[in-house]
């Protein structure tokens, strides 16, 4: 397919509000492509070369784009017709508007350039870049140059995602989306929406049986509905499985089979390969499926010891005060997530592994078994391991509510954070939040029984005394998966300390956009001084939660202050509306 062709459609995606029609244009759009092309595609969809979990990245800032097209389109003040347009692509797009070629340039010929571009690093990596670049837009038309310039900006502002293109496979398959579950869960499974694509198109069908969870790819962590008491678990699965609630980083341990590449993926006819090939045998992954291995070298040579060919481990990552032995808190043991320094704050924090469940082990994916089989392989596994660094979770099946309520007690009275209490007989599956999966969290007087992950949308700049840091206020939402919106939720300007406010600052200033985007759906009465794009997420306490005509959530926090700024999460995986809305109704209980 021709980059101009794609350019048509993705201009004609542009004026499409509804979701629906979204998912059927990109879905038409599919069927035009070859199975060749469907990986290029849908990862230059998402504005990438490559799946997310792999951190390869183009590493432009807006600052280096400017300064490109200030020289390659001979207009120096490009930066200033920036800030009028607020968007790189329509900037260049207005700037071409004297121009008109047809262009021959192919979307694997630009999947291939913008990958070579993301793979150039060290020494004269800028001018290298810049020669690239112009590379690229020499061969481009008008309208691609547009599109091209959104995706080295990393949005396409088209209002779908990745949610969007999965229903569209589903309308490939099937003409509706009946069959979105099902993609869902394969994408769980895999984690990479482009060789699911090239699956899908090369067999004409989904055959999920051939998708398989994989040692070195990460899997969608499931994830917990919550209640407001025993009772109330108990009405929905008696005779359940009860484990503690950590209040830690999610883990997953990857153990990988001795000798063998993660063939995930590959570019052909291209001097760069993204086959996914590593001298390290044990790969951990966050919540968000970033990888986390340099993080926790103590952790990964525990693992390295397990005897076994393979085996894919779900855990909860807790510090560990060297002195009480006892749990520290989220924040201190979040100290660990760090790029640098990291021998030292291994020994000053050492942490242990808290294992709670089993997905694949020696290349066979256990995620369909039921949850107690899966558990008694887990135990069986570790009956022998002697390890002050990987330790399996307590396993207790319990029998009434009021024994649910007496190991709650137990575990609360420990320092820990709750239960959590799992249904006999379902399996595992990526991605999901159900009642499968319950938590009942520890509460204290006047406040709300749990916290609330919500995404910073803007700033407003700090007055009086907080004038120096530049930021008083943040307005932070919640993600709308179904609808692809970001919904407003609370202004929050407590929680944090003089000293925590520079990093805020700091933190916010590299995420500032010129204008608001076009999926935050927000009150006019809460405009902010300074916008951001979706990428910081915050732990929110609150006494409760009210309704609000004001918040386009429908809800609002009263008394909200932040408990952790930067919660290892992706923005699009916040608290969300259906369950704010379960949390007030559990709340008016």
């Amino acid at each position: 397919m021709l980059v101009s062709t794609l350019s048509v459609q993705l201009e004609r995606l542009r004026n499409i509000n509804s979701r629906n029609e979204l998912s059927a244009v990109l879905s038409e759009l599919v069927k035009q492509i070859s199975s060749k092309e469907a990986k290029e595609l849908i990862y230059l969809l998402q504005c990438r070369v490559a799946p997310k979990f792999v951190p390869i990245e183009f590493n432009l800032a807006d600052k280096q784009l400017i300064k490109f097209f200030s020289e390659f389109l001979k207009v120096p003040q490009f930066d200033e017709e920036y800030l009028k347009y607020g968007d790189m692509g329509d900037t260049v797009y207005y700037l071409l508007k004297n121009t008109s070629k047809e262009s021959n340039y192919n979307i694997s010929e630009l999947y291939s350039d913008l990958l070579t571009l993301a793979n150039t690093t060290g020494k004269d990596s800028v001018k290298i870049k810049a020669n690239l670049l112009k590379g690229i837009f020499d061969k481009s038309d008008r309208l691609s140059s547009k599109y091209i310039a959104r995706i080295l900006s990393g949005n396409l502002r088209l209002g779908f995602s990745d949610k969007t293109i999965l229903d569209a496979l589903s309308m490939y398959l099937s003409g509706d989306k009946s069959k979105t579950d099902e993609v869902e869960r394969a994408y769980g499974a895999m984690s990479d929406l482009g060789i699911l694509t090239e699956h899908i198109l090369s067999k004409k069908k989904l055959v999920l049986s051939d998708i398989h969870i994989t040692p070195g790819i990460p899997v969608a962590s499931k994830l917990v509905e919550r209640e407001k008491d025993a009772e109330s678990i108990w009405e929905r699965m008696p005779n359940c499985m009860v484990q503690a609630k950590y209040d830690g980083l999610r883990c997953q341990i990857h153990v990988i089979e001795e000798g063998k590449d993660i063939e995930n993926f590959k570019v052909e006819n291209t001097q760069s390969s993204l086959l996914v090939s590593s001298p390290k045998r044990v790969k951990l992954f966050s919540r968000n499926q970033e990888e986390t291995t340099d993080m926790f070298p103590d952790l990964v040579l525990e693992a390295e010891k397990l005897k076994v060919k393979s085996v894919v481990l779900d855990s909860e990552v807790i510090g560990i005060n060297p002195k009480t032995g006892k749990f520290i808190p989220f924040q201190e043991t979040m100290q660990r997530k760090r790029k640098y320094n990291i021998s030292e704050f291994a020994a000053e924090i050492p942490v242990k592994c808290m294992i709670f469940d089993i997905m694949e082990l020696n290349g066979k994916d256990l995620s369909g078994m039921k949850l107690e089989e899966r558990i008694s392989i887990l135990e069986k596994l570790f009956k022998n391991v002697k390890s002050d660094i990987l330790t399996v979770s307590e396993n207790t099946f319990i029998k009434s509510s009021s024994e649910l309520t007496k190991l709650f007690n137990k575990y609360v009275a420990e320092g820990l954070e709750g239960v959590i209490t799992k249904a006999l007989g379902t399996t595992y599956d990526p991605g999901t939040r159900n009642f499968d999966w319950i938590k009942l969290k520890r509460s204290s007087d006047s406040k709300l029984n749990d916290t609330v992950d919500a995404v910073v949308m803007g700033y407003y700049k700090g007055k009086g005394s907080r004038n120096e840091f530049g930021v008083g206020t943040i307005l932070v939402g919640s993600y709308d998966k179904e609808n692809d919106k970001y919904l407003t939720l609370a202004k929050v300007g407590t929680g944090f300390s003089q000293e925590q406010l520079k990093k805020v600052y700091d933190d916010l200033k590299g995420t500032e956009i010129i204008e608001k985007p076009t999926n935050y759906e927000i009150s006019g009465n809460l405009k902010v001084d300074v916008w951001v794009k979706p990428s910081i997420v915050v732990e929110i306490e609150a006494d409760e939660i009210t309704e609000s005509d004001l918040h386009t959530v429908g809800y609002s926090l009263r008394f909200p202050r932040i408990k952790l700024w930067g919660r290892d999460k992706d923005f699009k995986d916040t608290t969300t509306k259906k369950e704010i809305k379960r949390m007030f109704e559990l709340r008016k209980k």
